[in-house]
């Protein structure tokens, strides 16, 4: 196996921390959900363009104001999974 120094740019840190917004802080699910939206989000986007992040940038910024909770917030309130609270 190699480790690339592309994996501890600190990029990778912010993806982390775009996960946990977008999922939702302070819940097990929350984090796990940021995770699915990200990965489906950048697979999606890289497809349509190259600059993917400038889409997502967007997004993040709907999801912080709109969406008490993060993802996992709006799927409670939707009735889609279980909360933790």
């Amino acid at each position: 196996r190699f480790v690339s120094p592309d994996m501890l740019h600190w990029t990778k840190s912010g993806e982390l921390m775009i996960m946990v917004i977008l999922g939702g802080v302070g819940t097990l699910l929350g984090p796990l959900f940021g995770a699915a939206a990200l990965v489906i989000l950048e697979t999606v986007l890289t497809s349509w363009t190259e600059h993917w992040q400038l889409v997502l940038g967007p997004i993040l910024l709907l999801v912080v104001l709109f969406t008490q909770g993060g993802l996992n917030g709006l799927f409670s309130r939707l009735g889609i999974g279980r909360s933790e609270r």
